[in-house]
């Protein structure tokens, strides 16, 4: 992930993960 997410704050950070998380979550099943 880049740095550029830092900087705009934990809250989005947050949800980059949550949406990551969601996609591998699908991913394997």
């Amino acid at each position: 992930m880049s740095s550029h997410g830092l900087l705009l704050g934990p809250k989005y950070f947050v949800v980059k993960w949550v949406m990551f998380y969601d996609l591998v979550a699908h991913a394997f099943g």
